[in-house]
C-alpha cells in the first residue's frame, strides 16, 4: 500500500508538467500581441530596458547576496549548527552509520574519538579502521572510499537536519561529496571539548552559506529586475507619445520583437519557479524538478537559471 501510495503521489506530482510549456507559449504570444500593438520603437525600447535590467540585476545580486548573508544570516547559522553539536557528535554518528552498513560491524565511537585525538582523520585511516573492526577485510579500499564519504555526508546531514530546510541539508551533503577533503579540517574541530564554535563556523561557511546565497541572489535578481525595468518603462513612457500612430510594418516587426520580450519575461518567471522549488524543498505538487524535467522547452530555461 505504501509503494502504491508513493507511486500515485509521484504521478500526481508530474502529471501537470505540460503546463510549464503552455506558460512559455502563452507568454510569448501575449507579448507578441502587446508589442505588435505598441509598434517597433516602443517594443524595442521596452525589450532592451527589461534585458538590461536583468543583466544589471544579475551582475550585482551576487555581491548583495554575499553581503546580506554575512551581515544578517551567518551568525545565526553558526549558532544553529553549534547548538546541535558536541565533541562526541562525529564519532557517535559515524559509528551508527558504520553499524548500518551491510558488513555486520559494530563500531566503537570511543575508538573513533581516539583516532581523531591522534590526528588520524584521513579517509584512508577510516578505511583501515572499518577493515579491522572484525579483524578481517570486509571490502576493497575503493569501495570503502565511497562508503566513508557517504558517512561524512550523513553526519553533516544529521547535524543540519534539525534546524535547516531540506534544500540546505541536501546542498550541504552535495558539497561534502564534491570536496570531502575539507572534512579533514572540520572533524578535529568538532572533537574540541572546550569550543566547537570553530567547527560550526567552518560547517556554516562551507556547507550552508552557498545555498543561502543562491536563495538570496534569486530573490534579489527578481526584485531588482522588476524595479529597474519599471523605472525604465516610466522613462520610456515620458519620452514617447501615447497616441503615436504605427504602421502595419511597425506592428509586424513589433510582434517579432515581442518574442524576445516574452523570452525575457519567461526567464523572470523561471527564476520565480526556481525559488518556489527551493523553498518548497522540491516536493510540492507542480513545483518540482521531476515535472520540469518532462517539459520540452521550459527545462532548458530552468537549467540556465539553476546555474546562476
Amino acid at each position: 500500500m505504501q509503494v502504491l501510495s508513493a507511486c500515485t503521489e509521484k504521478i500526481m506530482d508530474t502529471q501537470f508538467w505540460w503546463f510549464y510549456d503552455v506558460i512559455v507559449l502563452a507568454v510569448v504570444m501575449i507579448f507578441m500581441f502587446i508589442c505588435g500593438k505598441r509598434g517597433i520603437v516602443k517594443s524595442i525600447l521596452s525589450t532592451v530596458s527589461w534585458a538590461l535590467a536583468a543583466v544589471i540585476a544579475f551582475s550585482i545580486s551576487g555581491s548583495i547576496a554575499a553581503s546580506i548573508y554575512t551581515t544578517s544570516i551567518r551568525g545565526s547559522n553558526i549558532k544553529k549548527v553549534d547548538k546541535s553539536m558536541d565533541s562526541e557528535f562525529f564519532a557517535v554518528k559515524m559509528a551508527e552509520y558504520i553499524d548500518s552498513l551491510p558488513y555486520g560491524l559494530r563500531a566503537d565511537s570511543k575508538k573513533i574519538n581516539n583516532m581523531i585525538d591522534r590526528g588520524d582523520v584521513s579517509i584512508d585511516e577510516m578505511i583501515k579502521y572499518i577493515n579491522n573492526i572484525n579483524g578481517k577485510r570486509v571490502a576493497s579500499d575503493e569501495e570503502l572510499h565511497d562508503v566513508v564519504i557517504e558517512g561524512y555526508t550523513k553526519v553533516i546531514g544529521d547535524l543540519l537536519s534539525k534546524d535547516f530546510s531540506d534544500y540546505i541539508v541536501e546542498y550541504a551533503k552535495n558539497e561534502v561529496k564534491a570536496d570531502p577533503s575539507k572534512m579533514a579540517e572540520i572533524i578535529p574541530l568538532m572533537r574540541d571539548k572546550e569550543n566547537t564554535k570553530p567547527a560550526s563556523s567552518m560547517i556554516a561557511d562551507n556547507y550552508t552559506a552557498p545555498a543561502y546565497r543562491i536563495i538570496i541572489r534569486l530573490m534579489g535578481f527578481i526584485i531588482l529586475t522588476v524595479v529597474i525595468a519599471i523605472f525604465a518603462e516610466f522613462i520610456i513612457k515620458s519620452f514617447t507619445s501615447a497616441n503615436s500612430a504605427t504602421s502595419t510594418v511597425s506592428n509586424l516587426v513589433g510582434a517579432l520583437v515581442g518574442i524576445l520580450m516574452g523570452l525575457v519575461v519567461i526567464f523572470m518567471v523561471t527564476a520565480m519557479v526556481r525559488l518556489y522549488v527551493i523553498m518548497g524543498t522540491d516536493h510540492m505538487m507542480f513545483f518540482n524538478t521531476e515535472a520540469i524535467d518532462k517539459t520540452y522547452a521550459f527545462k532548458y530555461i530552468f537549467n540556465i537559471v539553476q546555474k546562476m
